[in-house]
């Protein structure tokens, strides 16, 4: 028997979009809309994404009015108010997904400090907002668990997005602050030969190695960095990868081989526990942007 407590993130069909929207629960929470013509209010929250699969969404700012188009999606920073506006009668489908209010990632807003808008096609976190809203529409329903595993991939794909990637010198327990100085640094350090070699397998002492943390302490201090151990993190970027390869064309098997699997079989099921699909099927219904 699954037991859920009040701790786990909550998902919301909303279908009225002049009914007013509750404040983010301070687990996260994930809302699925489907509307016509209005707008409302969308309380102050943490880091927040605003995605429209259909339709457009306008969200009015301090500094203007911002579009989001359909296949967009918009970066929020944190205790951000906003007003959402849809100007089209026809019905707009939209997900907004807010991180837990403890959950600060590296915000990539591209020069604007509170909102940025992304095409979807150009990340593996556009990717993934994409194929979740389609599944969410044909089955409006998210268990606490799915929800709270949907919000540790948008964080940490957000993190990606955003480029630096330095974790806070707070985020770790060290008596000295240059010691937690040091150690974002060599964190930083892995997170980047993660990236750099994306595509092939990278073991925990050869990590290690790379940034001069020993493999036990570096499991610890990355996870407290970026939320996630580091062979989930190496996992999710060469996932992210692979769609974007798929996306331009290339064939599952000419993936597989790029990102080092060494059998094709271990690609499909990664790739499909992560993104809900086979690659042929994600590759096949990639969008055209």
């Amino acid at each position: 028997m699954n037991i859920v407590t009040a701790a786990q993130p909550q998902f919301r069909h909303l279908k009225d979009f002049a009914a007013p929207i509750a404040p983010p629960s301070a687990t996260g929470r994930i809302i699925l809309s489907e509307s016509g013509q209005g707008d409302c209010l969308v309380p102050a929250a943490g880091v927040s994404v605003k995605y429209v699969l259909d339709g457009e969404e306008q969200y009015e700012t301090s500094h203007g009015i911002a579009v989001v188009k359909a296949g967009e999606f918009a970066v929020v920073g944190p205790n951000i108010p906003l007003t959402a506006i849809l100007p089209r009668r026809e019905r707009t489908i939209a997900l907004c997904l807010y991180l837990p209010e403890t959950e600060r990632p590296p915000v990539p807003t591209g020069g604007r400090p509170e909102f940025a808008v992304f095409g979807a096609g150009r990340s593996g976190l556009g990717s993934m907002l994409q194929q979740a809203t389609s599944r969410l529409l044909q089955r409006p329903d998210l268990d606490p668990v799915a929800a709270g595993t949907f919000l540790n991939r948008m964080r940490l794909e957000l993190s990606c997005l955003g480029g630096t990637g330095v974790p806070c010198a707070e985020n770790f327990r060290a008596a000295k602050q240059s010691t937690r100085e040091e150690l974002a640094r060599r964190v930083k350090v892995a997170r980047d030969y993660l990236h750099v070699h994306a595509g092939k397998p990278v073991t925990l002492v050869e990590l290690g190695r790379a940034c001069a943390i020993s493999p036990f302490h570096l499991a610890r201090t990355f996870r407290q960095a970026y939320g996630v151990g580091p062979g989930i993190y190496h996992l999710e970027l060469r996932l992210a990868e692979a769609a974007r390869l798929l996306r331009e064309g290339e064939s599952c098997s000419s993936v597989a081989e790029r990102l080092g699997y060494s059998e094709p079989s271990s690609f499909l099921r990664a790739f499909k526990q992560r993104y809900g699909v086979t690659p042929g099927h994600y590759a096949e219904a990639r969008p055209v942007h």
